[in-house]
């Protein structure tokens, strides 16, 4: 029998965390089975603690308030006997109970547990029809990632007479907040900044791979929207890419289908500048179709693993989570990512100007993997004077809010790393035109110039707004006039962020 209850677990830090679970119960009710999706706290906290407390409950109010995680004040508790576990005083029973064991083969792990404490709080009233109506209700709210928003709709249009007629206020405030959190769902939105990527550390040995520094932007962003659909579209520019990553998600959550929902792409930074928008897109629809699962984020490991993602540079993989500069050290053979060595935000009055010829891109794909191939190994001497540039100049300045002695760091580990792609790039930067700009920028007396991964986007950090437009104009005002894109942005501290409706950032 499956009996609909709330199970309470302890997470890491001892915060208590609630849960709408259904058992199956025997009829001694000293064993029982959870059957929790791999993606959730619950899951989580059972594997490390293997330790909870099941409760048995008419209150259809705290029923519906742990089937979305909103309470508007948390319920009061007390510890558990004999375990690590918290019991929900307003609960009638409770059951503390142990894993036995765990068998994690497919996406709901079977958990067979053992209750090795119980007690009575209250008597037990009863359902009527309006509770048994808050209790479906609230099962469809936790289905919404699978259902169309149209028929969870429906649904509750019809049982909403049911509760209005044969309800108290507990019952109808359930229903209201359960109402109010479906129709609530019209769009899911991922904001994402881009990456500036300032060259690498090695490559071509034996021992770590790749590496390197970086730091996030906010412009040009990236913004996807989710929004409840009949069924799965994924609509505009970059759809079939949408639709792989999204498909690859699902079955390693051990979905079956893609959820009801339509995919679009409202803003991108362009493709293969040197801004790593593929991987920042990558990225946005597995946190996207996370957060519609209403699942935990991903790390950044996850992140990589699921969608392909981050197999030379782990920045902007840890810049999507993260935000702000990020140092790691590049990946053994075995390993998903790199280590994150060092992440430092960036002062917030800071500008960084990205200035890209529209006529020119970088390389990406194939063309990428045959210049890897053909560049000569990094030298040890060369790794290790990028090593120490960072360490002794780069990060000193950032952490002392010297914009110059940054800028200047910046421009020598740079114009080094670039050193190593000249065998394909034919000096430290991607082709003439991309030279001559790096040049020209330094002539008008801003030190930190670089150029972002392949190119050919040319980047520059300056002091501040001003500094900023400055450079703009002058830029724009060279004769002959040049078919340049430029975008001033501030630094991104933070990573990419995901809202539900307009405004409410995702905290699941």
């Amino acid at each position: 029998m499956i009996l609909e209850g709330i199970v309470t677990t302890l997470d890491a830090d001892g915060s208590v965390h609630i849960a709408a679970m259904g058992p199956e119960v025997s009829d001694g009710f000293d064993h029982f089975v959870l059957r929790p999706y791999q993606t959730s706290r619950t899951y989580a906290n059972l594997r490390r603690a293997r330790q909870g407390v099941l409760h048995v409950t008419d209150d259809v109010e705290l029923m519906a308030q742990a089937a979305i995680g909103h309470f508007e004040q948390p319920p009061r508790h007390r510890a558990a006997p004999v375990i690590q576990g918290a019991i929900l005083e307003t609960a009638c029973r409770w059951f503390a109970f142990e894993v036995e064991s765990i068998d994690d083969r497919s996406p709901r792990a079977v958990l067979p547990c053992r209750v090795v404490a119980e007690g009575k709080l209250r008597d037990f009233l009863g359902f009527n029809r309006a509770r048994h109506a808050v209790v479906e209700a609230a099962i469809l709210a936790t289905r919404l990632p699978l259902l169309p928003l149209k028929a969870v709709c429906n649904e509750l249009q019809r049982l909403a007479p049911v509760v209005e007629k044969t309800g108290g206020p507990a019952e109808r405030r359930a229903f209201a907040l359960l109402h109010t959190f479906v129709t609530a769902r019209r769009m899911l939105c991922v904001q994402a900044p881009s990456r500036i990527h300032f060259g690498m550390f090695s490559f071509g040995h034996a021992g770590r791979q790749f590496g390197g520094v970086g730091v996030m932007v906010a412009q040009p962003a990236l913004r996807l929207v989710i929004d409840p659909a009949e069924q799965w579209e994924a609509a505009g520019p970059r759809a079939d890419d949408m639709a792989a990553y999204a498909r690859r998600c699902c079955e390693a959550w051990g979905y079956d289908t893609l959820p009801p929902c339509r995919l679009q792409l409202e803003e991108m930074p362009r493709r293969h500048v040197g801004l790593g928008s593929g991987t920042q897109l990558a990225f946005a629809v597995a946190a996207g179709l996370r957060a519609w699962y209403r699942q935990q984020p991903l790390s950044p490991e996850e992140l990589a693993h699921i969608t392909g993602r981050g197999r030379r540079s782990a920045v902007g993989t840890y810049g999507f989570v993260h935000g702000g500069l990020i140092v790691e050290s590049g990946r053994l053979p075995d390993d998903v990512l790199g280590p994150l060595e060092h992440r430092l935000e960036v002062p917030a009055a800071w500008r960084f100007v990205l200035v890209t010829c529209r006529e020119c891109q970088g390389l990406s794909g194939v063309d990428e993997q045959q210049a890897f191939a053909a560049l000569p190994p990094v030298s040890a001497a060369v790794r290790q004077e990028l090593l120490d540039e960072v360490a002794q100049r780069l990060l000193p300045a950032l952490r002392a809010g010297d914009c110059r002695a940054f800028g200047e760091s910046l421009y020598r580990y740079g114009r080094t790393a670039g050193e190593c792609f000249a065998a394909v790039q034919g000096g430290p930067y991607n082709g003439p035109e991309v030279t001559q700009l790096v040049d020209e920028i330094r002539t008008l007396g801003v030190p930190g110039v670089g150029q972002s991964s392949w190119g050919p986007t040319v980047f520059c950090v300056v002091e501040n707004q001003e500094a900023a437009e400055r450079l703009q104009r002058e830029l724009l005002s060279r004769s002959p006039p040049r078919p340049l894109d430029i975008v001033i942005s501030p630094p991104d501290n933070r990573g990419a962020v995901v809202t539900r409706g307009t405004s409410d950032e995702v905290k699941d």
